[in-house]
């Protein structure tokens, strides 16, 4: 376990409750080209971390702890609230990560945890790691229950993030279409050639 992580409680939490029109199927599902699932690389990641309470918004699988969304059908924004819910007493900080990041690297969530406020990646915001769980509980309920665009963006600019560049961008790349997915592949493929 990192220092960072082990200083504090952390829980992390998979965004896997998209419906992946764009992909055509489950995104959380995909098998990598070492055989794992993306939601199992995802998990994996985190774990490397020194993150061990993971949730996931949407199915979880391999032991880990599915949430289901107050506010279905309202994108992120929903899967952060439910895990701001479901956090243990004690978490200090909830790390949210999409599940469709093929080429994420646990360096990436090393840098959010050395970060002492609220922090996402200025390129794509995810993953982001929220310091202040109270506000965040009152700011996602606040839109979600509102006539508000339910955007991450929204959330972001009603709370008071740090936003850091990344030293690798490819490593935030989401893939939503079958093009984007085998491109990741074909780059994966790569690097372990």
């Amino acid at each position: 376990m990192t220092q960072e992580a082990a200083s504090e409680q952390i829980t992390a939490v998979i965004l896997a409750g998209g419906k992946s029109e764009r992909m055509g199927r489950d995104k959380a599902q995909l098998i990598r080209p070492d055989g794992r699932s993306q939601l199992s690389f995802t998990a994996d990641c985190l774990g490397e971390a020194g993150i061990e309470d993971i949730l996931v918004s949407g199915l979880g699988a391999n032991g880990l702890k599915s949430i289901k969304d107050v506010y279905p059908e309202k994108g992120p924004l929903a899967g952060i609230h439910s895990a701001l819910a479901h956090c243990k007493p004690g978490t200090g900080s909830l790390i949210v990560v999409p599940c469709d990041m093929p080429l994420l690297k646990c360096g990436v969530f090393l840098r959010l945890l050395k970060s002492s406020q609220s922090t996402a990646f200025d390129q794509s915001f995810f993953p982001l790691i929220i310091r202040n769980l109270e506000q965040a509980k009152e700011v996602t309920e606040n839109i979600l229950s509102s006539d508000q665009n339910p955007s991450i963006r929204s959330f972001l600019k009603n709370m008071r993030f740090d936003f850091i560049s990344s030293e690798n961008p490819v490593e935030l790349k989401s893939c939503n279409t079958p093009e984007s997915w085998s491109d990741a592949c074909n780059l994966l493929n790569n690097y372990r050639n």
